[in-house]
């Protein structure tokens, strides 16, 4: 039996990407959080998370990550964020089933990384793999995200959107549109049995 899943974008729909970090090389820049010490969470996202997790959906973050590309940071710093992310959500009742990256840019700084990939965001690389990875049934699942690159993606993969409206300009027509990842989580509420 085909599994769902709603798919989560990570920076600007789970995490805060906006406050200004030091990196190395290129001084104070927002985005590329690579650190635990970097990561804030989202107003409400705890308690959307926890809502979600009591679901039947495999819930599965879907992440573009350039600053592996632009050595920022390498796969092994990611990697270990996201295991503590996991630790934290799971003291919380928090389930997450699947995290996957993609650490590509065509034209980052680092060899084996600078590459046109069928997983960056809008393409549904990511998605696909996670898919077959654990047998989902993609019209029946969601992709939340806070860029026309998570709409699109969601939709190049056959999945219903939703758009967390956050501070980017957006052109995209998703499904729906959300303040916040609770809003977002009611949504589906809605849709399914678990309201």
């Amino acid at each position: 039996m085909k599994q769902k899943a709603i798919f989560l974008d990570r920076d600007g729909t789970i995490n805060d990407d906006s406050k200004p970090i030091f990196i190395k090389g290129i001084g104070n820049t927002s985005g590329y959080v690579h650190h635990i010490d970097q990561w804030v969470l989202l107003p409400e996202v705890t308690k959307a998370l926890q809502q979600l997790s009591k679901t039947d959906y495999k819930l599965i973050i879907v992440t573009n990550q350039s600053s592996v590309a632009r050595g920022i940071c390498t796969e092994i710093q990611i990697t270990k964020l996201h295991d503590q992310v996991r630790k934290d959500f799971k003291k919380n009742n928090i389930r997450i089933d699947g995290i996957y990256i993609c650490p590509h840019l065509e034209n980052g700084t680092v060899k084996q990384f600078a590459i046109n990939c069928n997983c960056r965001k809008p393409k549904p690389g990511m998605l696909l793999q996670a898919s077959a990875d654990h047998n989902i049934s993609l019209e029946e699942s969601y992709m939340i995200g806070d860029k026309d690159s998570d709409i699109l993606c969601g939709q190049a993969a056959g999945c219903k959107t939703i758009l967390i409206q956050g501070f980017h300009k957006t052109k995209s027509s998703p499904s729906w549109k959300a303040e916040n990842l609770l809003q977002a989580s009611a949504i589906i509420m809605r849709k399914t049995k678990w309201h």
